[in-house]
């Protein structure tokens, strides 16, 4: 995973990127909302409703075999990224919660390396066991690749540690051992962080020679999809802000599929929490989505000519879906309810995207499309519940604009396009 900011990027803006393996979790591809509005885009990677994201790397160090078989629970990163993200409105918030949490645990803690970002800066966090230390970004381009990368650059640590790792033996101080490297004094030798390092490397080359000082959503992604592997699980990429440009909002892109390749960054924004109904309802969208990627992938694989085809059908949709969360991303979501909630009186012809409140100049850049069954479903169940609350006035409390309230709108259309577009490539 990676952090892109300030000069390196177009506009300034912060890019996160990530090919998720999904932890090892079993519940991968699924974008999911808590009630404190706080969103997983997978088991290893949040954001909040502030633009705050935490995502971490399982790291291995000296520490690990000493909190095997303890009885206590183990502190985890899932555990970490829903501390950070519950009340952080910055990454300097929720790297202190965090930091307290690893040092208040009375048990093991996993080790890790974690990138938390926000709107103008990113911290690097890196632990072996309760044992860390935390590195301040602020320009350039920044990689984790499961394995620990702070050497002697941090800006904060725990308290004690110097004096812990002379304790321990691992280092002999500053006149026999030179500084401090975390990363060398807590490192063990790893086959699966060396296979990590290597890939991280080659998106971190491609990142500087394709982009140089121009880095954007483009290349983010176009440099995720060329380095996913067999064990990816969903790729994300969120733009946090803009150093220059405080209109621009938090975005995020997820695929929510495991062929990042034949599939789109499909964007969504944190803003309300999503109710059960809701919930039930993208969820099966999503679940949609995953298997028809899987089953085109795998066509595709076996078909260069077919392939391409897919990717430019894909691409197609992929960079409509970018030109609505362009208008999302710089104009405040109440000046845009009139085009982007969904429109009873069109029915299911209508669609998200409303050309009359295009604030480009020129033409149109794509016309109407049909009207996702995602969103016409979720608001037929807020209109039926509506009617139950209020039978004389059964449309006075439907929640028309509840999609856009909850930034899931765009994802949701571009979700059902990706999910047509599958079904008729696998005829």
């Amino acid at each position: 995973m990676f952090v892109c900011l300030g000069s390196a990027c177009v506009d300034s803006l912060i890019i996160f990127g990530k090919n998720s393996n999904g932890c090892d979790s079993t519940d991968s591809n699924a974008v999911s909302l808590d009630a404190s509005g706080c969103c997983l885009l997978s088991p290893d990677t949040g954001v909040n409703a502030a633009g705050v994201l935490i995502a971490f790397e399982k790291v291995s160090t000296r520490l690990d075999a000493e909190g095997r078989g303890s009885a206590a629970s183990v502190l985890k990163g899932a555990d970490l990224i829903q501390i950070g993200l519950f009340s952080a409105s910055n990454a300097d918030e929720a790297l202190q919660t965090i930091t307290t949490a690893i040092q208040r645990h009375n048990g093991p803690v996993e080790s890790l390396g974690l990138l938390i970002v926000d709107r103008s800066k990113a911290w690097v966090l890196e632990n072996a066991g309760c044992w860390w230390v935390a590195e301040l970004i602020q320009d350039g381009i920044r990689q984790l690749a499961g394995a620990l990368s702070i050497d002697s650059s941090f800006h904060r640590s725990a308290e004690g540690l110097l004096e812990y790792a002379a304790q321990r033996g691992f280092w002999r101080g500053v006149t026999d051992g030179g500084p401090f490297d975390f990363a060398k004094v807590f490192s063990i030798p790893d086959v699966a962080a060396v296979r990590a390092r290597q890939q991280t490397a080659q998106i971190g080359k491609a990142l500087r020679e394709a982009g140089g000082a121009q880095i954007s959503l483009q290349l983010a992604a176009s440099v995720l999809r060329a380095n996913s592997h067999a064990g990816t699980k969903e790729a994300h990429i969120s733009i946090t802000g803009s150093l220059c440009d405080e209109r621009i909002q938090p975005t995020h892109f997820t695929t929510a599929t495991s062929s990042p390749r034949y599939s789109i960054f499909k964007p969504l924004f944190i803003g309300t929490p999503l109710d059960s109904d809701s919930t039930e309802v993208l969820t099966q969208l999503i679940s949609r989505v995953s298997e028809s990627n899987r089953q085109a992938a795998a066509m595709a694989g076996s078909n260069g000519e077919l392939a391409e085809q897919l990717e430019a059908s894909l691409r197609t949709i992929e960079a409509w879906a970018w030109t609505l969360a362009e208008q999302r991303a710089i104009t405040p979501p109440s000046k845009f309810k009139k085009g982007w909630q969904y429109h009873p009186q069109y029915g299911s012809q209508n669609s998200v995207y409303d050309p009359s409140t295009d604030y480009r100049a020129g033409d149109s850049w794509l016309q109407p499309v049909l009207g996702p069954p995602a969103l016409v479903e979720i608001d037929q169940v807020h209109r039926h519940r509506a009617a139950q609350k209020n039978p004389v006035s059964p449309t006075a409390n439907a929640s028309h604009g509840f999609m856009l309230e909850t930034g899931f709108s765009v994802f949701a259309e571009a979700a059902e396009h990706e999910v047509s577009l599958y079904k008729d490539f696998l005829k």
